[in-house]
């Protein structure tokens, strides 16, 4: 994954835009935070996820990747 921090202009996720977009839980979008496998930031209180890190996280199932 990356391991750069957000630039001051970049637009970040909120861990309900994911629930929203993808379609899962938000405890889903939690555990994948706590175990590692989505990096997240956090800015205030708030919890914010890059779209870089999103979309490295995702990740196509067989076929021509």
């Amino acid at each position: 994954m990356s391991h750069s921090t957000p630039d001051a202009g970049e637009v970040l996720l909120t861990k309900a835009d994911i629930v929203r977009r993808h379609q899962v839980s938000l405890r889903t979008v939690n555990r994948w935070i706590h175990d590692g496998k989505l990096r997240a930031y956090r800015v205030g209180n708030g919890v914010r996820i890059r779209p870089a890190d999103l979309a490295e996280f995702i990740t196509p199932i067989g076929g021509d990747s």
